[in-house]
């Protein structure tokens, strides 16, 4: 909605994205990065870390969620197998 309501916003600022992890468990992937943007009239970048899962379905990958978080709100969690399936 920012991007409709605010046409230019996309041209004015630059945009990294780095430290991807990548996990394939059978048809699900999850895919996670940081990405920092700098608006050319800012001088703090922000800091987002991201999401996507992503399933199999005939062969070929669907996006089927993404996520977005302000980096300094998110964290790395480990959770073990067991407790992520119940």
């Amino acid at each position: 909605m920012h991007i409709k309501n605010n046409p230019g916003s996309i041209e004015n600022h630059e945009m990294d994205r780095k430290i991807f992890k990548v996990k394939i468990s059978g048809d699900m992937a999850l895919v996670t990065f940081d990405q920092e943007n700098q608006a050319v009239n800012s001088t703090e970048p922000q800091q987002i870390r991201k999401s996507r899962i992503l399933e199999r379905e005939d062969g070929m990958w669907k996006l089927v969620q993404v996520s977005s978080f302000n980096k300094i709100q998110s964290m790395d969690v480990a959770i073990s197998e067991s407790e992520l399936l119940h």
